[in-house]
């Protein structure tokens, strides 16, 4: 397996938020979500077994929460959470994402929240030493679209 591939997702991610060019379109919701449990297994192209994980998603009014886990074999952890308002259309409220173990090259948490101007939050970890990144992820306020509460 190539270590490189779960960070390189991650920092494309990161990006991807930063980009003050990029913005996202809005889905309408029609049904809201509601209760999901879903037990997951991730395995190679040739069948073994790399991790177990759950998949739990809760709705509290207007908020979906859904929580990612993935145990690897390894002891490795993926550990994601998002959090949803689903008044009129999706909106990402909060994300969380924790990676840790030897199945990636390095140790990242990344937490990106709502409101626009809240902090992008990248930590990265190499054993002894940790780096941490802060950058706004807002887009200038001439390009930004109104601020629509849930």
């Amino acid at each position: 397996m190539d270590r490189s591939k779960p960070l390189a997702i991650v920092l494309t991610c990161v990006a991807l938020l930063q980009s003050d060019m990029l913005f996202a379109t809005q889905v309408a919701v029609r049904r809201a979500e509601g209760l999901v449990h879903g037990f997951l297994s991730l395995s190679t192209m040739e069948g073994k077994l790399l991790a177990d994980g759950d998949l739990i998603q809760v709705s509290h009014g207007n908020r979906v929460t859904t929580h990612l886990v993935f145990q690897f074999k390894d002891g490795s952890v993926h550990d994601e959470t998002a959090v949803f308002s689903q008044r009129g259309n999706f909106r990402l409220l909060s994300y969380h994402l924790v990676q840790k173990g030897p199945a990636f090259p390095n140790d990242v948490t990344l937490t990106a929240a709502a409101p626009p101007s809240a902090p992008v939050q990248q930590t990265v970890g190499q054993n002894v030493r940790d780096r941490v990144r802060s950058q706004s992820s807002n887009p200038p306020a001439k390009n930004r679209a109104p601020d629509k509460r849930c």
